[in-house]
């Protein structure tokens, strides 16, 4: 293990792992400012990131549900241990945090932020033949909080998030061998993957070591 200490409850970064381990570039953290003058920030975003459709690792299968999208993936990924709720500040139009967002990114010009930002307050994504946006849920009972309000939005619980790692590291445990430059949390993953080679008995693991 690395000199950084793993924290005990890691579950914000154990999904970051996940979306890295598919091909997405991230940034965590992201907070948005006021577009001027004082105040305090606006949001944060736990995770952004984006990945790209031509995105390829050796013969390693990423999840489909991002593989079918067929231009750059933009994600704002909402990270609960347990439970899952969505965030107020994304919610309502009269914070204007999605047309502060879309502005940070800058994936289209000015001329079209405030149509985009109206279909992501009302749908949690957008998309057309340029990008795909969209919030991401993660937590223990995603798909149930966050569905009765955005149908479209990609919810994922700990088990899928923890059956993908499981499944990518033990299929590549050789291919990983050499993970020195990974963080703490990556290399925690890679030795519950080797220590733990039935997947009932990582989710066990892993489960525990996120807090639930």
């Amino acid at each position: 293990m690395p000199s950084e200490i793993v924290p005990k409850h890691l579950s914000e970064k154990a999904a970051g792992w996940y979306f890295r381990l598919n091909g997405f570039l991230l940034m965590n953290n992201v907070i948005i400012h006021p577009a001027v003058g004082p105040g305090s920030q606006k949001t944060e975003i736990d995770l952004l990131g984006v990945r790209f459709p031509h995105r390829q690792e050796e013969e390693m299968q990423d999840d489909q549900k991002f593989t079918k999208v067929n231009y750059p993936y933009i994600v704002m990924v909402e990270i609960k241990t347990k439970g899952s709720c969505l965030n107020p500040s994304w919610t309502d139009p009269k914070r204007g945090n999605a047309e502060r967002f879309l502005r940070f990114i800058g994936p289209y010009p000015e001329a079209d932020v405030p149509r985009i930002a109206k279909c992501l307050y009302a749908d949690g994504c957008y998309e057309d033949t340029r990008a795909k946006i969209s919030f991401v849920m993660v937590g223990d009972t995603a798909e149930n909080e966050v569905k009765a309000r955005w149908k479209k939005v990609l919810c994922f619980d700990w088990d899928a998030i923890g059956r993908f790692i499981h499944k990518r590291l033990t299929t590549t445990l050789s291919v990983k061998t050499d993970h020195r430059q990974w963080d703490a949390t990556g290399q925690l993953l890679y030795s519950l993957a080797d220590a733990n080679r039935a997947e009932e008995d990582f989710l066990s693991a892993f489960r525990t070591r996120i807090g639930l």
